[in-house]
């Protein structure tokens, strides 16, 4: 059976290393885990390529680029992974644990002022792609970011937008909730318990959610 496990928030609420700490602990299981992200920063990817524009565009000499392209770029590079990458690992029975999803195309994208209709029609070019929805979205929350990466406004923003993805797609798959408020290991411990009950193969319906 194949399984992804997806982990979305904003930047600085410590989402990368639950992800770590569950991809850890599923190996000293003896499971077969592989950690990703989108848009990836592996070399010689096209996801790598648009983390870099994203980040430095100038090193690659592009002086601006439009809020809207930048999204398309993601967008395109999160196909490529999935076809070249996420898929064929789902196929040999190894887990996917990502870091990141569509959904924060979405979220990111209203923050930064986009149209959500067209971001959803752009979006919607990559969920027809997906041939499989998360056996598990968790989103992760914390009351401010460890990371001073954002302003603010910009926090709240994404917050809100997450607020209402959850509220969207909490019906489709399961999604939880994650109050990092703990010690990094509580969380990660509290991520493995719900993930082992669908790796067990005692899957909740779809759709479960705790928020």
């Amino acid at each position: 059976m194949k399984r992804l496990f997806v982990f979305e928030g904003p930047d600085g609420v410590g989402k990368s290393s639950i992800a770590r700490g569950l991809h850890e602990c599923l190996l000293n299981r003896g499971l077969k885990s592989c950690l990703l992200s989108f848009p990836g920063r592996e070399p010689g990817t096209l996801g790598a390529l648009v983390y870099q524009i994203h980040h430095s565009s100038d090193s690659v000499g592009v002086l601006k680029i439009d809020p809207f392209a930048l999204q398309m770029l993601h967008v395109a590079a999160h196909i490529d992974s999935i076809k070249q990458t996420i898929e064929p690992v789902l196929s040999s029975n190894v887990i996917v644990i990502l870091d990141r999803f569509w959904w924060s195309t979405i979220a990111y994208g209203v923050a930064d002022g986009l149209n959500r209709t067209q971001l959803d029609y752009l979006v919607g070019i990559e969920k027809f792609v997906w041939t499989l929805s998360p056996t598990a979205l968790f989103v992760v929350k914390c009351e401010k970011p460890f990371r001073n990466e954002l302003s603010l406004e910009q926090w709240e923003k994404l917050t809100s937008q997450y607020h209402i993805l959850i509220e969207q797609e909490a019906p489709k798959y399961p999604v939880f909730l994650l109050e990092n408020t703990a010690s990094l290991a509580h969380t990660v411990q509290e991520t493995l318990d719900h993930s082992l009950r669908f790796i067990d193969d005692k899957a909740s319906p779809a759709g479960e959610s705790n928020y």
